[in-house]
């Protein structure tokens, strides 16, 4: 199963463990997001309400199976309407912390979808305007601008993220890359898709929620760790700070 790298809402404190066994896990342990690999549209996600069903996973701290411990709504925004989704959340009865799992067709701390993001960077990055995007999709310029400045100040670690993990998955970098950080980080991102595709074709979502399972909704987050950097149990990257969910 394709599941998301756990994204950190806090940063681990110094001496963790010997902070729990004090303080109690609650206190202890952060809790996080984690993306995982959802199959369904937003629409459908939205019909079946509180009925979705997410896989059950270990828990990102100790690896215990979790169990689902109810959830929160979270809105989203399609084509100008607001849609309420809920996300379930999953509990350690070990760390006894409760973890947000989110559906790869979000992204963190941002209301519109990952495609909507995504294709709206390719636009951008080949010569749209941000004001012209922003008329075109029906959202506030400082929006759109938004997700370019935080996407072009990331654009040199997704590069070399997302060309190694092209490489890990056994595809093919070429010698020639497009001018310009952003073009060249959206053109990896592509091939680390790709090869993704190529290796487990039936469990590669699209582009976009292929690139939130990467980076853990992080894509426009502030503080990211390097995606080439993975775990023994094949999650992508490092677990980063965010902002909120």
């Amino acid at each position: 199963m394709l599941v998301g790298v756990p994204v950190r809402e806090e940063p681990l404190p110094a001496n963790s463990w010997s902070l729990a066994c004090r303080k109690g896990f609650r206190e202890a342990w952060p809790r996080l997001a984690i993306v995982w690999l959802c199959p369904l549209s937003v629409e459908s996600y939205v019909a079946k309400g509180r009925g979705v069903v997410a896989p059950r996973l270990p828990c990102p701290l100790c690896s215990t199976l979790m169990v689902f411990w109810s959830g929160y709504p979270r809105s989203v925004r399609v084509a100008g309407l607001f849609w309420r989704v809920w996300i379930p959340r999953a509990r350690c009865r070990l760390c006894r912390v409760s973890h947000g799992l989110i559906p790869s067709f979000l992204l963190t701390g941002r209301q519109d979808p990952a495609e909507t993001i995504g294709g709206g960077l390719v636009e951008i990055a080949g010569g749209m305007s941000i004001g012209g995007l922003s008329r075109r999709l029906g959202l506030p310029f400082t929006t759109v601008r938004g997700w370019w400045r935080r996407f072009r100040a990331r654009a040199p670690l997704w590069w070399s993220g997302f060309a190694a993990l092209t490489v890990e998955f056994g595809g093919m970098v070429p010698p020639r890359w497009p001018t310009g950080p952003p073009s060249a980080a959206i053109a990896a991102m592509g091939w680390a898709h790709g090869a993704a595709s190529a290796r487990q074709p039936t469990l590669t979502p699209r582009l976009w929620g292929f690139v939130s399972v990467v980076c853990g909704g992080s894509l426009l987050g502030t503080n990211i760790n390097p995606p080439w950097r993975v775990f023994p149990d094949r999650r992508f990257i490092a677990p980063s700070p965010m902002l909120g969910l």
